[in-house]
């Protein structure tokens, strides 16, 4: 009879307890704050209207009472959004740049249905880490007609006639059904 000890091995240790936990990490980064914010827009046979409310917050706390969420893009385009009110500064002041580029290398403004495929397309750009923005276009098209475009923070882009990008969905719902 042969005895073999094998001295390689290491010998049998019981695995550690881990405990796992679900939930969110409270200490984690996040570069995301929601400054909230209102905007509704509506498009008729010939003519686009938009509102939005001017209160800047995060919380409870209103930081200002005077910070507007809509910018005029062209004579015949708007831009509506609400959200992250650094992200809205900088996607604005972007459009507007890309609008600028436009006019010096065509001679005329953008059509809405252009700005609406270039805001999609900038939005999905930034997916992986998108703009904090939920923003509504309109304004006029070449036929005459107004136009409203909604989109989601990755730019998934929906021609509506009326749209609100806010979190009080449900207190605008009387006020759209009329």
């Amino acid at each position: 009879m042969i005895n073999c000890i094998d001295t390689a091995a290491p010998p049998q240790q019981t695995a550690a307890a881990v405990e796992v936990t679900y939930g969110h990490n409270r200490g984690g980064f996040n570069p995301y704050v929601n400054n909230g914010g209102t905007v509704v827009c509506v498009a008729g046979d010939d003519f686009a209207v938009g509102v939005g409310d001017t209160r800047l917050s995060v919380g409870y706390s209103i930081h200002s009472r005077m910070q507007s969420k809509l910018t005029k893009l062209t004579s015949c385009c708007s831009i509506a959004s609400s959200g992250m009110q650094a992200d809205i500064n900088t996607l604005h002041r972007w459009l507007k740049v890309r609008i600028a580029l436009y006019k010096h290398q065509h001679r005329e403004e953008p059509p809405i249905s252009a700005l609406a495929q270039l805001l999609s397309v900038v939005l999905y750009s930034r997916r992986f880490f998108p703009y904090y923005t939920f923003n509504v276009l309109f304004g006029i098209d070449k036929d005459g007609k107004g136009a409203v475009y909604g989109y989601d923070a990755i730019g998934d882009l929906a021609e509506v006639m009326v749209i609100d990008s806010s979190g009080m969905r449900t207190e605008f719902v009387p006020l759209r059904d009329d």
